[in-house]
């Protein structure tokens, strides 16, 4: 049964669709997911909603010890590269990319 948060007077819950992708995907065991935030968060703290979700080995792989994204990790929201900061809106499609290793 899926409790109810309290939310602030005036914000309205928002669903969006998160992507995962190669280590993501392993930690995750899902290929995507439907996440509900509140209208005005950003990506960062979705990242921190899929931690609570996932827990400490997807914090690791996403965080720093100073809680920032790590580097070499690439956000998406809808296909276009964008900052922690950035407010995720209704329906968006937010893919966390993790650093992609080449050969010689």
């Amino acid at each position: 049964m899926e409790t109810r948060r309290a939310l602030p007077q005036g914000a309205t819950d928002i669903s969006i669709l998160v992507r995962h992708f190669a280590a993501v995907r392993d930690i995750t065991r899902k290929n995507e997911e439907k996440l509900l935030l509140v209208q005005g968060e950003t990506v960062l703290e979705a990242i921190n909603k899929l931690v609570v979700i996932h827990g400490d080995k997807l914090s690791s792989f996403l965080k720093g010890e100073d809680g920032k994204i790590r580097q070499g990790l690439t956000l998406l929201v809808n296909g276009e590269s964008v900052l922690s900061t950035t407010q995720i809106r209704n329906g968006d499609t937010l893919v966390i990319m993790p650093p992609v290793g080449g050969g010689a």
